[in-house]
């Protein structure tokens, strides 16, 4: 018996290290498979840019290099996400994002040839019915690259829509770009190039009552001040030189001489800016009714960044009787030149002085002099290294009013309003400022994350009380209404606020502009109990008007808008008890961007 167990358990122990020897076997052979299979992903080689880019400011959407067509031809379009009416394709090598040419291309170096230099043909194809296309024109341009200079080549002149040799300037412009930072931290450097061109008078995508503005023109800050001379009476055809400028958020407007204001030519669906008046050149309410105000969008300019802003012949679009109708009009756009490294390192302060009893206080940060800051008026905003900051605040005795630590961090917006608090102290109020124009939606998307979007016209409010002989003050609209109209929003933000307060959790508040209508706002005193409570009848209500920086730059347009797109913080500031009316309890406005 023991004989025939011990056989047994050989046999088993055979059996076993058979299986494991077959199993090793076919796991050999399944890596072997695994190590054969192609990798399909791109190969980085044939992205890497050359010093050539291609600007397209036209309606040709499709690039053919030698006999091969690099975007999406022939296959189905697909809605885009998010914005309705968008038209997305599918992705190809070259163009990964949607298929087809956009606003800027980096030329691949692959396409240049022995001697650096290539054709590309850009095509503009209309889909005529399903699998069906005609072609509307055609485009050759001819690059070459020298060298490591980086070169900009324009696309500007479409065949349809502009007055044949009636521009200086040549259908593609070869335009040298300077690719290197701004010589000081913290700086920008920004040029004007002015590629406008006479619109012919009839046709297809032409409105009729458009109006001429075919000039030299003025890079501008939102209250038509010329940002330098050298960006000043840019003619047409010419490129101005760089200049440098301070980071920070900016509402530029370009200006023809007359002051009229040109429109931007990429405007977002999603944020209702649908259709521009063509009269005007201004956000359009219904068929041939005009806003008066222009659509300039807010933009953030990061510290290295170099860029430049073109004007020339744009798709806009205008009311008509059936929808919206595409129209060609000269319009400018913001390219960016480099790639700006994310802010780490600077932030903004500014300093803003509500103190009824001191004409003017000196503020100095880590001990040097900072600004010098009258009542009721706010410093610069000033340049900061990220960190730890002691901030103080002195009389003109160099007495010591109030002193606070600031933390700073990568492009933060800091403003420190010096202010009373309820027991007649004086304070140093720290408001962090979102100036991103970027909105919580209160949804959440499918991975859980809070949906936000970006509005880049945006209308944001912020509200402040820095009157202490009121315990609490609630804003409201016309009639006591919500701010925020049926909107969610936190009503903290403007309902009972106390001196000194800074809500810096949810502290905007974005009113909604029925009709492009203005409003008034009303300052109440209010308790925890009742909301808004009593109107402040001393105080001078503030209308919507009152918040444009500079109203006579309407002037030309015969009409002013009924508020001015931006960023503002609203507080009220003053003393009852003040021997002169300046210094009685009222409104005092700040806009965060030029």
């Amino acid at each position: 018996m023991k004989t025939i167990q011990n056989k047994n358990i050989k046999l088993k122990l055979f059996a076993n290290l058979l299986f494991l020897l077959l199993i090793t076997i076919m796991v050999g052979c399944k890596k072997d498979k695994l190590e054969s299979i192609v990798d399909h992903r791109v190969k980085q080689e044939l992205l890497s840019p050359s010093h050539l880019r291609l600007i397209n400011l036209t309606q040709y959407k499709h690039v053919v290099v030698g006999k091969d067509t690099l975007t999406n031809l022939g296959l189905p379009s697909i809605v885009g996400p998010g914005v309705e009416g968008a038209v997305a394709y599918p992705p190809t090598t070259y163009f990964p994002e949607n298929g087809v040419l956009g606003t800027t291309w980096n030329i691949p170096q692959i396409f240049l040839n022995a001697s650096a230099s290539t054709k590309i043909i850009l095509r503009d194809w209309t889909e005529t019915g399903i699998g069906s296309y005609e072609m509307g024109g055609q485009l050759e341009v001819d690059v070459k690259e020298q060298g490591q200079q980086a070169k900009d080549y324009y696309v500007w002149t479409s065949h349809r829509y502009v007055e044949e040799n009636v521009a200086p300037q040549p259908k593609v412009l070869e335009v040298k770009r300077d690719e290197n930072g701004p010589t000081r931290e913290g700086y920008i450097k920004i040029r004007v190039i002015n590629l406008a061109a006479k619109i012919i008078s009839s046709g297809a995508g032409i409105a009729t009552n458009a109006e001429d503005i075919l000039d030299s023109y003025t890079l501008s800050y939102v209250d038509g001040s010329a940002v330098h001379p050298k960006l000043s009476n840019v003619a047409q055809g010419e490129v101005s030189e760089y200049v440098e400028l301070p980071y920070g958020y900016y509402q530029f407007r370009m200006l023809a001489q007359d002051k009229r204001q040109l429109a931007y030519g990429n405007y977002s669906k999603d944020e209702s800016i649908i259709a521009t008046d063509p009269a005007t050149s201004t956000i359009g309410q219904s068929e041939g009714v005009g806003s008066g105000q222009t659509f300039n969008p807010i933009q953030s300019f990061n510290p290295g960044g170099v860029y430049t802003i073109v004007v020339a012949p744009m798709l806009l679009e205008y009311h008509g009787s059936g929808g919206t109708v595409g129209y060609y009009q000269n319009a400018y756009q913001i390219i960016r030149d480099n790639e700006p490294a994310v802010n780490r390192a600077l932030a903004k302060m500014q300093v803003v002085n509500t103190l009824v009893n001191y004409d003017n206080i000196s503020v100095r940060v880590n001990d040097k002099v900072f600004a010098e800051v009258g009542y009721a008026q706010a410093s610069d905003q000033r340049i900061s290294k990220v960190g730890v900051h002691k901030v103080e605040i002195f009389d003109t005795k160099n007495t010591l009013l109030t002193s606070q630590e600031i933390k700073l961090i990568g492009n933060d917006n800091v403003t420190i309003w010096v202010n009373q608090d309820r027991t007649g102290k004086i304070i140093a109020s720290v408001a962090y400022n979102n100036l991103t124009g970027v909105r919580h939606l209160g949804n959440a998307d499918d991975n859980a994350d809070y949906s936000r979007f970006k509005f880049s016209f945006p209308f944001e409010l912020r509200f402040f009380n820095f009157a202490p002989e009121y315990n609490y003050l609630t804003f409201t609209r016309d009639e006591g209404q919500n701010l925020a109209g049926n909107l969610e929003a936190n009503v903290r933000a403007f309902q009972n606020l106390q001196p000194g307060q800074v809500v810096n959790m949810n502290p905007m508040t974005y009113p909604v502009m029925y009709n492009n209508m203005g409003f008034n706002i009303y300052c109440y005193q209010s308790t925890p109990e009742v909301v808004p409570g009593d109107r402040l009848l001393t105080i001078q209500k503030l209308n919507t008007e009152d918040l444009i920086t500079n109203k006579a730059l309407y002037d030309v347009r015969g009409k002013l808008p009924s508020y001015e797109a931006g960023i503002y913080s609203i507080a009220i500031i003053g003393n009852s008890k003040a021997a002169t009316d300046a210094k009685k309890p009222r409104f005092f406005v700040l806009k965060h961007h030029q």
